[in-house]
């Protein structure tokens, strides 16, 4: 018996409740529309974005692709209702288009397909939630890669209202911030939190309208560039010193130069394909790594001068001002030529030790001293090149060092 009034309950409760959604839902239809906006409380519409994921920065094509959570609400003269007259619903759910849906205007390229979508929700007090979906959407953003690995940029996501409406509305914004519950952060750039809001009015065929703007603050994150990019060129650049001291009679200069001309050549390239292929914002790496490869291609100059001084025909004397350096206390004394380089210090031991120097000189040639010379003007040649070139590349890097 308890059984039989329990199920004869609650099939007069499901009765009352869903004669109650029926007249709920004609007084609805009778203050709501579809198609054309209705009777808006303060003839206005409520706007909110939550940003959920920077999805992808392509600096290249100067996009950006984000995820972001964007409702829209508003309150509707005369629908509100009396939970206790109709069972108590506080609330209606939607799932086809009930009502009516404000044309906001997002200033992107594309949109690729929601992932979600929620329905049409209204509250007893008026209140609709007429759109509340998650998009990911694609827009233009002018990426300035001047200061690339440590870039910041700034990108802004715009909202307006149409000109093509004929009954204008309030735009309004929820919050002065953008959202950020549920960010899920990137790996390559960071966001700076939270967004804030820029509302500005437009006018267009005479309409004021209003305009919402969200600015995205961006910081590169440097790690990965610094550790594949700038790193090595930096140790290529001190690299290069070494082949200053590698001896001539070796023939790796060349080999080696040559390879560090190549690899710099190659980190161009690599630093061409992650930024935009702009002359007026040309990163200050990408003029370090130029200047790199132009020291290189200096250098390689000056082992070509080096090595034809050093395999100078014998026939060919050394000019006498280029002799008096060479034999110069100057010389000795920081070092590029030693005591036993010196041929005139040699043979005047030789001339105090011999009672008949003129034959222990004829068995040194004439051209071997003329080719000892020119070997050992071509070694402060390139000894000299060499401080001047690791003094130029310690200039260059320091700086560049420091700013990263």
């Amino acid at each position: 018996m308890e059984i039989s009034c329990l199920v004869l309950m609650v099939i007069i409760d499901f009765v009352l409740t869903s004669k109650h959604e029926d007249t709920l839902l004609e007084h609805i239809k009778e203050h709501s529309t579809k198609y054309s906006i209705p009777n808006l409380k303060d003839q206005t519409v409520f706007n909110g974005i939550e940003m959920k994921q920077l999805v992808l920065i392509n600096e290249k094509e100067n996009t950006i692709v984000v995820k972001l959570f964007m409702e829209t609400l508003y309150i509707i003269e005369g629908i509100a209702w009396d939970p206790s007259e109709f069972g108590n619903i506080s609330q209606m759910v939607f799932y086809e288009q009930m009502f009516w849906i404000p044309d906001i205007v997002i200033k992107l390229i594309s949109e690729i397909p929601h992932t979600q979508k929620a329905p049409q929700v209204i509250k007893s007090n008026g209140l609709v939630i007429a759109s509340a979906k998650i998009s990911t959407i694609e827009f233009s953003c002018n990426l300035n890669v001047g200061d690339f690995p440590t870039d910041k940029q700034k990108c802004v996501i715009r909202l307006e209202q149409p000109w093509f409406t004929e009954t204008s509305y309030n735009l309004m914004s929820l919050s002065p911030k953008m959202g950020e519950d549920e960010y899920i952060e990137n790996d390559q750039w960071s966001l700076k939190l939270p967004v804030e809001l820029v509302e500005t009015n437009i006018v267009k065929l005479n309409k004021t309208l209003k305009q919402q703007s969200y600015n995205l603050i961006l910081e590169r994150r440097p790690k990965f560039f610094r550790n594949i990019l700038v790193y090595p060129t930096i140790c290529l650049c001190q690299i290069a010193t070494l082949t200053f001291f590698i001896p001539i009679e070796s023939g790796e200069k060349f080999s080696m130069s040559v390879t560090i001309l190549l690899a710099q050549i190659v980190n161009l390239v690599v630093l061409a394909n992650n930024i935009p292929t702009s002359s007026q914002n040309f990163p200050e790496f990408g003029n370090f790594v130029l200047a790199s490869i132009s020291l290189v291609s200096f250098e390689i100059l000056i082992l070509v001068i080096a090595q034809n001084l050093y395999y100078i025909s014998p026939k060919r004397k050394p000019p006498s001002m280029l002799r008096r350096l060479l034999y110069s206390n100057f010389m000795k004394k920081i070092g590029l030529v030693v005591e036993s380089d010196d041929i005139d210090l040699q043979r005047a031991n030789l001339n105090h030790a011999n009672p008949n120097p003129t034959k222990v000189f004829a068995k040194i040639p004439k051209t071997d001293k003329t080719k000892e010379e020119w070997q050992l003007i071509s070694f402060i040649f390139e000894r000299v090149c060499g401080i001047v070139y690791l003094v130029v590349v310690v200039v260059l890097e320091i700086p560049y060092f420091i700013h990263i």
